[in-house]
């Protein structure tokens, strides 16, 4: 099972500054982050203990408040493999 927040608020505070999925069971985890126009903001493949999580940056810098969609791609232990689509919102 994986549990994926719903927003964040990168401002360091040190409190939900990180947009990152958790979960049991998984063998790793694929993150992709989209703008509202379609662009790739963030990408990441890795297991969930050393998943860095999206800090709200892209290439340009800091991301604009709003919401965002992702795609998720989990594999778990047992071999299965499920997709996950929806939207996360950046506050600043």
């Amino acid at each position: 099972m994986l549990v994926i927040p719903s927003a964040f608020s990168p401002n360091d505070d040190g409190i939900n500054d990180v947009f990152k999925p958790q979960g049991q069971n998984i063998v790793s985890v694929q993150v992709e982050i989209y703008n509202r126009w379609g662009n790739k903001v963030y990408h990441e493949i890795n297991t969930i203990p050393d998943m860095n999580g999206w800090d709200g940056t892209g290439q340009n810098g800091n991301c604009e408040t709003g919401v965002y969609v992702y795609a998720i791609t989990t594999q778990f232990v047992d071999g299965s493999e499920t997709f996950y689509r929806g939207n996360i919102t950046l506050i600043r």
